[in-house]
């Protein structure tokens, strides 16, 4: 007996069944289950422990960014991406980061109250979410005179910085999505949930 009479004999022997049991019986029929719901891992807001996740992570760095002031699409599109609005707090990410030695001459300007210690991150660009649609804006300062040459080396440095660390933190929260995304759709997982629930399938593929 061949394998198609076989499989055509199993399938006859179940008129609804699990994705398992689809996947014992008749392989095609199972295919199509996994790709009839290749969304139900997805279908809701998956993202959101991800972006919480993130936003902590960044707080620990002397970023500060809402849930809310995040922004990202996908995936594999030109102009997909992540990007995020808020501030920085400049003494927290030296700390972080351990710069302060560093950066000792900002250090004593900030806290001298000559410079700001806050600076926005501003988004100049609503049609696109990825990281180029932001940017970290420039330090505010209060008697630009009063300040050394070395504090204005040091502040245009660590503009660029925080530019840079904006930019990869943003690049690192689309790799996370994308790759959780790519899990959430794979077979492996789909399987996993439709098991998991129990779901049984009818021949119209339909939950039953």
């Amino acid at each position: 007996m061949t394998n198609i009479t076989q499989n055509s004999l199993r399938t006859k022997e179940i008129k609804v069944g699990t994705i398992q049991a689809w996947l014992e019986a008749d392989n095609i029929i199972a295919q199509n289950i996994i790709e009839k719901y290749s969304e139900i891992n997805v279908d809701h807001e998956w993202w959101d422990y991800i972006l919480e996740e993130f936003c902590k992570d960044l707080e620990n760095s002397g970023f500060h960014v809402e849930r809310g002031d995040i922004e990202f699409s996908g995936f594999h599109s030109q102009g997909d991406g992540a990007s995020f609005t808020g501030y920085i707090n400049i003494l927290e990410y030296l700390k972080s980061t351990k710069q302060l030695t560093k950066y000792s001459a900002l250090v004593r300007a900030i806290r001298n109250n000559k410079i700001e210690n806050s600076i926005n991150i501003s988004r100049f660009n609503s049609h696109y979410s990825h990281e180029n649609t932001c940017s970290v804006d420039e330090i505010e300062y209060y008697d630009y005179d009063s300040l050394s040459d070395k504090v204005l080396s040091q502040i245009t440095e660590i503009e660029s910085e925080l530019e840079d660390a904006r930019c990869e933190f943003s690049q690192d929260l689309y790799r996370k999505l994308d790759q959780s995304y790519e899990y959430l759709t794979s077979a492996e997982s789909i399987i996993e949930t439709l098991s998991a629930n129990e779901y049984e399938f009818g021949e119209h593929l339909e939950f039953a």
